[in-house]
């Protein structure tokens, strides 16, 4: 088991309509020695359980700069998956109130990982937009400060869009805006494939 950092990504070769595919995971939760905790949204060939799958070794550098003062997260739909991982490292490292979640999602049912992200963020601390509630850039200026990093996961009309916005208030520090696509190289695996990983019983 390979340590990682709350953000990063591992790759799977997975199963799907009978054929195998590569694809990209967010990693869920901290590193805690023992697992790796996905979320699998597509379909996927039925294995049995205790059988073996292909895994690259941990990647990506959308990772939480350790001494930050203010963290604003802003996920849209399911970029929501590597941002939660980032506010449970800071509440494992008791830094929790630094952090200022922005989730965007056509219904609040489409919201993910509420169960565990609303007991750990305060109402002030955590903001759902809605169809309707669109993000504007009075929305974010108002969480601005000179040491506000802001982290960006979604769509890439989304990320533009608040990258836009954030010239717009004048917080275009290239250090200080941490954006993440989800179109990591899928060289990724064959690295890892060339460097002996080994499968991992999931």
């Amino acid at each position: 088991m390979h340590n990682y950092h709350a953000g990063q990504y591992i790759t799977l070769r997975i199963k799907k309509d009978g054929s195998f595919h590569n694809r990209h995971y967010s990693l869920l939760e901290p590193f805690n020695g023992k697992t790796y905790r996905v979320a699998i949204k597509d379909e996927i060939d039925h294995e049995p359980k205790g059988d073996t799958i292909l895994t690259s070794f941990p990647a990506g550098t959308f990772t939480l700069i350790e001494d930050g003062k203010h963290h604003l997260l802003i996920a849209g739909g399911i970029g929501i998956t590597p941002l939660s991982s980032l506010i449970l490292e800071l509440h494992k490292q008791n830094k929790i109130k630094s952090a200022t979640l922005i989730h965007c999602v056509p219904t609040k049912e489409h919201a993910a990982f509420t169960d565990e992200l609303k007991p750990i963020l305060s109402e002030n601390q955590y903001y759902l937009f809605c169809q309707g509630e669109k993000l504007g850039k009075d929305d974010i200026k108002k969480f601005l400060t000179p040491d506000t990093h802001v982290y960006i996961c979604g769509s890439i009309p989304f990320m533009n869009q608040l990258e836009d916005y954030l010239t717009e208030c004048n917080h275009h520090p290239p250090s200080q805006i941490h954006i993440e696509v989800f179109q990591p190289s899928l060289s990724v695996l064959r690295n890892a494939v060339k460097d002996k990983a080994t499968t991992k019983t999931l």
